[in-house]
């Protein structure tokens, strides 16, 4: 059989299906469409593109763009951006998500051990490392602090490629040479999803509360032949599951490649660039519907060519997603930018029109009497004569173009100020100034980190909590379910080559342990506020320093200021007084008094002779000889009275 080729050879059921599909993503796409240019004017001030230019791109024609470019500027000026948004957003990014989440196993109940969570901890952190979580956090920061919503996408994954591997011949002796398929990646992925292609039930308030989600990509024609290779295949091994047949290629024909140039293009001219064009291409159009209970797939928005259940045992939405500031019964946040937006464009104005102003001043244009020059003959520089017909000073006068007084500084930076009070993000904050004083600073950055915190808490609570209960499922039902075990890598000393290796069981796996991820572990260290608040701590404990393990106080004091072996700063206790020390101090004392040296030396060498004698004796298991019954030498006579 050829295979689907058109909508009018689904079944029925198909045909309601599909239906009932496109009627969900037609209403989560009203809200969504209404969404779109609000979050292309975000996107354009956060890669500081000038609405001037963006405007007069949109309406002038390739041919006229430089003239009308130049009537810009002579009628307008040079229209100036200011960084703002982008120092915002990137300010912020770092500050909430700087490391790798950390992550940590609670046992449910008495019978998991501590070594089974610490198991799944290391396991947690190596597939964390493998698929490049750190990076990919960040991609849905960014989008969150963009536009108020970043979305991030959980499910397993299998990568494999084409190989060889050596096989024992059937008959007779010596080996064979075959194909085979090497597995090149095997365990959980995240990716960060592009709002732009991500559709939510428009009466939820957040993924709890949604019903369904839609999320849509653009696929080659090479992925859906792949898909449907694949879907050949496990039918042919008796597995209902995968997409139908398809007649490739009648479904090369449907191709959406002027779709994704639709969906991309306005978020492009937003940032300064046009003509977006993917004609030519061979792109399709793809919908994944999730409803916890089945994933249905659309391509091209006519044909369905998958219908399953959810392939997840977890059974929920294999989706997080993270809002900076949450909006009470919406789903879509409010990021960084736009709160400035309009503060953004007046400081750009504002800017501009001084620069403007500055140029007008420094090169003014002139009032001449006519007849009384020609203005073409006249020439300027220095050292130059311009002979006119009348009295200088009534026959040219410069227009009278002044700057723009002191105010325009005041109010350039009053909207900083207000740009500042919105975002937090002041100069102490960023790390391009300070206040006055350093307890000022100190002031202005605790407050920062109080919204900042407050960001980074909402990212945990809402991606890094439910990802880390996701991940844990899958990894029981790909690896439980399956038997198998995961070496994992650890750091290891005490081997030679520093590292050893742990097997964590699927018991381990299927045990009854809580994974969530380390409160504030992705975000940034602050070594001077960390040796600050070890040094106080130490002035605080030192009355207490009898009651206290003071080598452990200090090992902890030497480790906030990232010293690794601090161990080998901290000296063993001496067993009695240090006499070398004391005979050293003693003889200082004496010359100071003036007494000559010969009798110092004869006074420390019996001082000497007199503390060693005087120290406890290791026993040697002998019976003590006529030395060790003799008297020590008395102490010398003090000298100098």
């Amino acid at each position: 059989m050829p295979g689907l080729a058109k909508k009018d050879e689904l079944s029925e059921d198909q045909k309601r299906c599909l239906q009932m599909v496109i009627d969900k993503f037609n209403a989560a796409d009203k809200l969504h469409s209404q969404l779109v240019p609000r979050w292309n004017t975000f996107y354009g001030l956060s890669r500081n593109w000038r609405r001037l230019a963006l405007a007069h791109q949109q309406t002038s024609s390739e041919r006229d763009r430089d003239v009308v470019q130049q009537e810009i500027r002579r009628h307008f000026g040079q229209e100036l951006f200011v960084p703002y948004c982008f120092t915002v957003i990137e300010t912020n990014v770092p500050r909430v998500l700087s490391q790798t989440p950390r992550y940590r196993g609670l046992p449910g109940d008495d019978t998991v051990t501590p070594e089974e969570c610490r198991g799944l901890e290391q396991l947690y952190e190596r597939d964390s490392r493998a698929m490049k979580y750190e990076r990919k956090l960040q991609e849905t920061a960014r989008s969150g602090f963009r536009y108020g919503l970043g979305v991030q996408k959980d499910y397993w994954e299998k990568k494999t490629r084409d190989g060889k591997k050596i096989e024992k011949k059937y008959f007779g002796l010596g080996r064979k040479v075959v194909d085979d398929q090497i597995v090149v990646f095997e365990g959980p992925q995240v990716e960060s999803v592009d709002i732009y292609d991500f559709f939510w039930d428009p009466t939820a308030r957040d993924l709890e509360t949604a019903s369904y989600v839609v999320h849509r990509t653009w696929r080659s024609g090479q992925y859906i032949k792949d898909r449907v290779a694949e879907g050949r295949m496990n039918r042919a091994q008796g597995l209902d599951q995968g997409w139908v047949d398809l007649n490739l290629e009648a479904i090369s024909r449907m191709g959406s490649a002027t779709k994704r140039g639709e969906a991309w293009d306005g978020r492009l001219q937003a940032s300064g660039l046009s003509g977006y064009n993917t004609e030519g291409n061979d792109l399709h159009e793809v919908w994944e519907y999730h409803d916890r209970d089945q994933v249905i797939t659309v391509i091209d928005r006519e044909l369905l060519v998958q219908e399953d259940i959810n392939p997840f045992l977890h059974g929920d939405f294999p989706f997080q997603i993270f809002r900076p500031t949450i909006v009470e019964q919406e789903f879509c946040g409010i990021g960084e930018v736009e709160p400035i937006a309009h503060l953004q464009w007046e400081l750009n104005t504002l800017r501009g029109q001084r620069r403007d102003a500055a140029t007008l001043a420094l090169n003014r244009g002139y009032f001449y009497q006519v007849g009384t020059l020609d203005p073409s003959k006249i020439v300027t520089g220095a050292g130059v004569f311009n002979p006119v017909f009348a009295n200088p000073n009534e026959v040219i006068q410069p227009m009278p173009f002044v700057d723009i007084p002191q105010s325009g500084e005041s109010e350039e930076q009053a909207i900083k100020g207000d740009i500042e009070l919105t975002s937090a993000m002041s100069e102490a904050v960023v790390g391009s100034g300070a206040e006055e004083t350093a307890t000022g600073t100190q002031l202005v950055q605790a407050a920062a980190n109080l919204r900042i915190k407050q960001k980074a808490k909402n990212l945990h609570i809402d991606l890094l909590v439910p990802e880390a209960a996701l991940r844990k499922a899958l990894y029981e039902q790909f690896y439980v379910s399956e038997g198998r075990g995961q070496p994992v890598r650890v750091e290891d000393s005490t081997q030679p080559t520093g590292f050893a290796f742990i097997d964590v069981s699927p018991e381990t796996m299927a045990a009854n342990i809580e994974m969530v991820p380390v409160d504030g572990s992705t975000e940034a260290d602050d070594p001077a506020q960390k040796k600050h608040d070890a040094m106080e701590l130490a002035n605080t404990l030192a009355p207490f320093a009898e009651y206290l393990n003071v080598p452990e106080l200090v090992k902890y004091a030497l480790g906030q200021h990232d010293i690794d072996n601090a161990g080998d700063w901290i000296k063993e206790p001496s067993s009695g007084p240090d006499i070398g020390q004391i005979v050293q101090h003693i003889g200082q004392a004496m010359r100071e008094a003036g007494i000559p040296e010969d009798e110092i030396t004869q006074i420390l060498e019996a001082a000497v002779q007199t503390g060693e004698a005087a120290q406890p004796q290791e026993p040697s298991g002998e019976a003590p000889g006529p030395e060790s019954t003799a008297a020590a030498p008395a102490a010398p006579e003090p000298v100098g009275g």
